[in-house]
């Protein structure tokens, strides 16, 4: 029952998306009303994806070609992994692949680059696991099940620190997170209240 509930409510969604779609489609641009309905319906399917998903492994890089980036990679790492970890969710580090859980790989690659007298810095998250072909279930390969886009970005004047490079980090960390608590959300702890006891 409860899987033709997530079929049926990806259905839904998709038929609100495509709806959106072809009426766009149809007149070359975007109605307010059209927007609102693909954007909530994108955000649903972002949120449906995440549902169940026990936790994940973060990868982390740093791109730099041209600028001295005063953040390592371990220390981009440890930041990631601890700012899941408050957020409660499961993180994994089994790169050997014996936990199947572990194969749910988030991504986080920082690129600093010299931009005119400044310096931008973008921050892009990606969600990459396993997944079976609907034509034939018995192939599967690595695949992007969630992404955000564009990248979260900043624009800075002189060579960012540490901190402002992780401030755009948390941006895209944050994304991540808040739909998959949206997702799983936590069973709220209930407190019965003793009944009262009668003496016979």
């Amino acid at each position: 029952m409860k899987t033709k509930k997530l079929w049926l409510s990806l259905f839904i969604i998709n038929v609100v998306f495509l709806t959106g779609f072809w009426g766009i489609a149809a007149t070359n641009e975007f109605t307010e009303s059209q927007k609102n309905d693909i954007l909530k319906a994108q955000k649903q399917l972002d949120r449906w994806i995440l549902k169940d998903v026990a936790g994940v492994m973060p990868t982390s890089s740093i791109y730099s070609p041209d600028a001295q980036c005063p953040l390592t990679k371990n220390e981009l790492q440890s930041h990631i992994e601890l700012r899941l970890r408050r957020a409660g969710i499961k993180v994994f580090s089994d790169t050997n692949g014996t936990d199947v859980n572990s194969l749910s790989n988030l991504m986080i690659r920082v690129h600093l680059q010299s931009f005119g007298p400044g310096y931008v810095v973008d921050s892009a998250i990606k969600l990459q696991e396993p997944v079976f072909l609907f034509r034939d279930p018995r192939k599967f390969l690595i695949a992007t099940t969630w992404e955000v886009l564009p990248p979260s970005s900043g624009l800075l004047r002189e060579v960012p620190t540490g901190k402002e490079i992780l401030e755009i980090v948390n941006r895209s960390v944050d994304l991540f997170i808040n739909d998959y608590l949206a997702a799983n959300p936590k069973d709220e702890p209930t407190t019965e209240k003793p009944s009262a006891k009668r003496d016979n």
